[in-house]
């Protein structure tokens, strides 16, 4: 008895398949559709505010039967993730389903983009599940974009002698230079010019101080 129910729901799902574009229109056996709420993700790689994105997505039976929907994700390049919070869904036919896309990045790595890829399958349908062959019959949706890490700037400053400076009237023997050794670090993930100025500098030359810079 089981094995002529399967037989008959699989003639019906045929002589559907064959019926005019018009009466597919009106009810399509099997059917699935996927939207996420955004494309493109950006995410702030800064080692300090560095955070996974959220992204909300809905998954639709659009088919005339329950169905058994899939949802799988790929997403190139090292450094970005892409983990959804459900991984299959029961619905009835008309009926929809939400799911988080959540995306991540490894904190502090360089300007990159790269391609993801979200996909919902129809496994089977029907009250007493059929399974349907990948790819087939309109079965599968996709959502792609692009998931991209953020520039952003860091920079380590340090003075290696923070004593204090007096200065004198130079020695026969002394050229009057004093010579302080910074150290600049560029800790961004992109091309920084990098400007170093004296905030006093006004008021050091009232006192007659002069200063250069040089590497």
């Amino acid at each position: 008895m089981e094995t002529m129910k399967r037989v008959v729901l699989i003639s019906i799902l045929l002589l559907c398949l064959g019926a005019p574009m018009n009466a597919q229109a009106q009810g399509t056996p099997i059917g699935v559709d996927i939207e996420c709420d955004q494309q493109n993700v950006e995410i702030n790689v800064h080692p300090e505010q560095n955070s996974p994105v959220n992204v909300g997505c809905t998954v639709s039976n659009t088919g005339s039967f329950n169905q058994k929907i899939n949802i799988d994700s790929t997403v190139d390049g090292n450094g970005f993730t892409l983990v959804l919070s459900e991984s299959s869904f029961d619905l009835a036919a008309g009926e929809d389903g939400s799911f988080i896309a959540t995306f991540s990045a490894s904190p502090r790595m360089e300007v990159l983009s790269a391609d993801y890829n979200i996909t919902a399958t129809v496994e089977s349908f029907g009250q007493e599940p059929i399974m349907v062959p990948l790819g087939q019959f309109g079965s599968t949706s996709e959502s792609s974009g692009q998931v991209s890490s953020l520039p952003y700037s860091r920079l380590s400053f340090q003075i290696q002698d923070t004593s204090t400076i007096v200065l004198s009237e130079p020695a026969d023997d002394d050229d009057g230079f004093y010579e302080v050794e910074l150290t600049l670090f560029n800790d961004g993930n992109f091309d920084d010019d990098i400007k170093v100025e004296i905030v006093n500098l006004n008021e050091l030359s009232d006192l007659g101080i002069a200063h250069s810079f040089y590497s």
